[in-house]
Formats: C-alpha cells, sequence, structure tokens
C-alpha cells in the first residue's frame, strides 16, 4: 500500500515537473513570436515592406469559409508553425495553447478596430494603421483554423515521436 502510495507519488510530480517543463518551452515559443511580430512591426513602420505580406496559399474554399478573401499570405502559415511547435513540444498543454489562441485573435481584432477608429487623430496610430491597412491587425478567424490544424499536426508529431522512444526504451529493456 505504501509502495503504490510513493509510487503514485513520483509519477505526479515526474507530471508535474513534464508540464511545467512544457509550460516553459510554450510560453518561450510565444514570447519569440511576440519578438518578431514587433521587428517585422518596425520593418514595416520604416520600409512599408513587410517580409510575410505576400500571397503564399489561394483558396476560395477558406475564402468562402470565413467570408475573406482567397488569398492568405505569410502570416497564417507563421500561425501554423508555430503551433506546430506548440504541438510537438507542449502537447500537454494543448488546450492552453488553442484558447490563448483564440483570446489572441480577440484581442488583435479589438486593436485593429481601436486603431481603425482612431483615424482620424494625428498620432502616430494613425501612421502604423494606415501603412499597414487592415490587414495587419485583423484578428481573422481564418487564423484560428491555421493555429488549430498547427497543433493538431504537432500533437500528432509528439504521439508518433514518443511512440518511437517508448518502443526503443522497451526494446532496449527486453520486454518484447
Amino acid at each position: 500500500m505504501v509502495e503504490k502510495k510513493i509510487k503514485a507519488t513520483a509519477k505526479s510530480q515526474k507530471d508535474s515537473n513534464e508540464t511545467k517543463k512544457q509550460l516553459k518551452i510554450g510560453l518561450s515559443a510565444i514570447a519569440f513570436s511576440v519578438v518578431g511580430i514587433v521587428i517585422v512591426g518596425l520593418i514595416r513602420n520604416k520600409t512599408g515592406f513587410d517580409p510575410f505580406g505576400k500571397t503564399v496559399i489561394k483558396s476560395k474554399f477558406l475564402g468562402n469559409l470565413f467570408g475573406e478573401s482567397e488569398n492568405y499570405s505569410g502570416w497564417p502559415i507563421s500561425h501554423f508553425v508555430l503551433y506546430l511547435f506548440l504541438g510537438a513540444l507542449a502537447p500537454k498543454l494543448w488546450f492552453l495553447w488553442f484558447i490563448l489562441g483564440i483570446i489572441w485573435e480577440i484581442l488583435e481584432a479589438l486593436t485593429g478596430k481601436i486603431l481603425k477608429s482612431d483615424s482620424t487623430s494625428k498620432s502616430p496610430v494613425e501612421k502604423i494603421y494606415k501603412q499597414y491597412g487592415a490587414e495587419w491587425v485583423a484578428g481573422k478567424s481564418s487564423d484560428v483554423l491555421f493555429n488549430s490544424a498547427g497543433l493538431f499536426v504537432g500533437f500528432l508529431i509528439s504521439k508518433i515521436v514518443n511512440r518511437t522512444r517508448f518502443k526503443k526504451k522497451r526494446g532496449s529493456q527486453g520486454l518484447f
């Protein structure tokens, strides 16, 4: 009985440590992305060039589904890649990453509306909004789809990698 409690406590501690590790990895990836967004924003503000602005995917289906243009730039691809990493490197927290993605898009949409409504002022906000256009800070619902797809693919990669590691570990112990 005591041995079972000790094993359960050890497993719980191991799970807790793994969750903390994945949280650090995920938050680091998000922080890295935010820094990248700021850098791209500064580049756009200075030069007018958006390295992610070029159309990468054309999809009438997605455009019709979300009521958007059929053109999708590098920005949704960056969403997919970030969430692929989150799903692969921090799969235990997939639901947190999913919810944070939705919250981010809501905040982005609200920010876009604020910037747009401030277009009559002579503030730097006006200059930024006019330069970026509606696509820079839009909070698109299609971004949630790209986030979810990346998270799902990353989660599958994590499962495949972990299953392979488990099989190798079992094989090296001579269990099967």
